[in-house]
């Protein structure tokens, strides 16, 4: 509370040093300057004398007020109180109303909230953040690397306390920006730059009554956006999977549907148990920094929590290679495991396969999908440069044997 009342603070002094300086330092020169030509066409007409200051007085108290304090006796002084007069009304007008627009801003200005942001190639964020602070450990990991990310939520709520904590943050606060508006309205995608945007990421709100309702909405979202911007990749959340056909039909790119997941990782982790836990930790970047007096079996668990999915390029070495080798390859030389390959069809098309083997070879802008502990090292699969041998199924098969014995009594 007490950061956010320095914010307003600053805010309404920023807005005074811009606003009302430029408007008061006109109303002064403008009494300064009718004041000197008062003075000097009315002076004759003073026998006791009329000094400047006193000019600045009648003046002054003229335009401010339109009180006739000291009536002048020629054309030109009357000519000048008037013009002053009307200048008086003008500017004294805009100098109360600049503070009282200051003072509703001020109290409009709760929150880190902005009109609009300068962005491209960015992130755009719609729909309900539950776990906001999961969220952005998330997204701005270490693990990720430096990829200087630039996010713009573009929500219809003032910023929520969990998310004026990072909107605040000298971390966060000039690559994510906050504004409030939605995605059906024009104007504001256009306020967050929509047509720049890179990807845009819709959610749902999970808690939701009607689960029917939210997922009209959130189609309707993604409909906009596609709308707007047909270039944009468009990442959507769904509560029912049945409403899937909705959105394929709208152009949305991706879809995960939150019932269709939940329900078949159940069923595979009930034939498979524990398979929840590698899920858990591969869909989610963590660092275990707790090393020394503990159990060697604790801290290879605490390495393999470290591990996350990746998807890098692939390295000119390795085209013309099948899947199985590459990885074979990968997995000795890096210690790094390679599980799925991605093949281009065009700007916006891709094929994909989860261990294709032998049936898929390398190709140039394939991409590949490593288990790594961060990103650097999942990169050097694409900055590999040295020649790669023709590698045998036998030698395949002795290499990872060969992998495994080493593991053998560890688990």
């Amino acid at each position: 509370m007490l950061h956010q009342i320095l914010i307003s603070r600053a805010m309404i002094k920023s807005s005074i040093r811009t606003r009302l300086f430029k408007i008061a330092s006109l109303l002064i020169t403008a009494i300064a300057f009718f004041s000197f030509i008062f003075w000097q066409v009315e002076k004759p007409h003073h026998p006791d004398g009329l000094s400047y200051l006193d000019s600045i007085q009648t003046i002054a108290i003229f335009t401010i007020s339109g009180f006739d304090a000291d009536p002048p006796n020629t054309l030109v002084g009357w000519i000048s109180a008037i013009i002053s007069l009307i200048l008086g009304i003008v500017l004294v007008g805009a100098f109360t109303a600049e503070i009282a627009s200051i003072f509703v801003e001020s109290r409009m200005k709760e929150h880190s909230a902005v009109k609009s942001v300068d962005f491209s190639n960015h992130l755009l964020f719609c729909g309900t953040l539950s776990d906001v602070d999961n969220f952005f450990n998330q997204i701005f990991h270490p693990d990720h690397g430096n990829t200087g990310i630039n996010i713009v939520f573009l929500i219809p709520e003032k910023p929520t306390p969990q998310i004026e904590k990072y909107l605040s943050n000298s971390k966060f606060k000039y690559r994510v920006k906050y504004i409030i508006g939605s995605p059906l309205d024009q104007d504001d995608l256009i306020s967050a730059k929509a047509h720049k945007a890179k990807n845009a990421f819709i959610f749902t709100n999970r808690f939701a009554e009607n689960q029917n309702e939210q997922d009209a909405q959130t189609i309707l979202m993604a409909l906009a956006i596609e709308a707007f911007n047909k270039d944009i990749d468009t990442f959507v959340q769904l509560l029912q999977s049945k409403n899937r056909q909705h959105l394929e039909a709208a152009g949305a790119d991706n879809i995960v549907c939150i019932d269709e997941l939940t329900r078949n990782l159940a069923a595979f982790t009930c034939l498979n148990p524990g398979l929840s836990n590698v899920v858990e930790n591969l869909l989610n970047s963590s660092s275990s920094n707790i090393k020394g007096n503990i159990p060697e079996w604790k801290e290879e668990e605490n390495d393999g929590a470290d591990q996350e999915i990746y998807r890098v390029k692939v390295g000119d070495s390795f085209i013309g290679k099948t899947f199985s080798e590459t990885a074979t390859h990968i997995f000795n030389q890096f210690n790094l495991t390679t599980i799925a390959q991605e093949k281009p069809l065009d700007d916006e098309e891709y094929k994909f396969s989860v261990n294709p083997g032998n049936d898929w070879k390398i190709e140039k802008d394939d991409s590949l999908f490593i288990i790594a502990d961060d990103l650097s090292d999942a990169k050097k699969i694409t900055n590999y440069s040295n020649s790669i041998s023709d590698i045998s199924l036998e030698e395949i098969n002795y290499s990872t044997n060969n992998k495994i014995s080493e593991w053998k009594g560890k688990i």
